[in-house]
């Protein structure tokens, strides 16, 4: 399996990002299709089948051009985590969590990762590649729409119990907002210092995917168990503090939305 990254020419997808699995027998799997053209695009620049879509959860810019792309190819296997299957009607392949479905030359595990939505999977491929959908971004996590701290911090534990080596495929790049909070939060933290700063030094088309063990290291959200952690945000358990984190950076959005505005 060949991954691409591609980004959508629609501004209003500006931060998400675009995961087509390659395989050998000239077809491809798309993981959350904001839309379809830049999906067919590719499928005829290399000549490909579309072997199958796979869906996180259910939030319109993951899910609006799976129509489209059904149009096109009305028999192509909708794969996604039971529960999911409510809102995207198209789905066709409804998956429990730890199933194994294969697509092309790729065995693909659903992970039930709860929190950003109460229906939300990740997939892990055989060989090590992640799509986390909107649970784990580099040097972040998912906003609170639907599940509880709870829900999230047990997802980011699951997540955060893979191996270093796992390649994130994250659905939106949102590197360097989350940089930015995360050091006027702990200016002096050395692992997250040192990420930045090698963060800033990468063109922007190149920060995604990243390896897990990076962001284990320096992402706060998957550190709320940190001692130091905890203390920034005035916390004494993990789950406290995850929901701190969350709902500064919640915050921070919205005033930096006014200072720009301003």
């Amino acid at each position: 399996m060949k991954l691409q990254t591609l980004q959508y020419r629609d501004e209003a997808f500006a931060s998400n990002r675009l995961y087509i699995m390659q395989h050998p027998d000239f077809s491809a799997t798309v993981v959350d299709p904001a839309s379809a053209d830049e999906v067919l695009d590719f499928l005829a620049e290399h000549d490909l089948n579309l072997a199958g879509i796979l869906v996180t959860h259910h939030h319109a810019d993951h899910t609006e051009g799976i129509p489209k792309l059904l149009e096109l190819y009305p028999g192509c296997p909708v794969i996604t985590g039971k529960g999911v299957e409510r809102y995207v009607k198209q789905a066709n392949h409804i998956l429990n969590d730890n199933d194994v479905i294969t697509v092309g030359d790729t065995e693909v595990r659903a992970m039930a990762t709860s929190g950003h939505t109460v229906a939300h999977y990740a997939f892990l491929t055989n060989s090590g590649v992640l799509f986390s959908g909107d649970c784990l971004f580099r040097l972040g996590c998912g906003r609170l729409f639907e599940g509880s701290p709870d829900m999230l911090w047990t997802s980011l534990l699951r997540l955060r119990a893979l191996p270093d080596n796992t390649l994130v495929c994250c659905g939106h790049d949102y590197v360097i907002d989350n940089a930015r909070f995360s050091l006027q939060l702990m200016p002096e933290d050395p692992a997250l210092v040192a990420a930045v700063q090698e963060l800033v030094e990468i063109a922007p088309e190149n920060r995604l995917p990243y390896l897990l063990g990076d962001d284990k290291r320096s992402n706060l959200f998957l550190r709320a168990d940190d001692p130091e952690v905890m203390i920034a945000v005035r916390c004494q358990s993990s789950r406290d503090a995850l929901a701190a984190l969350r709902r500064m950076r919640d915050n921070w959005n919205r005033a930096e939305r006014i200072v720009g505005a301003a």
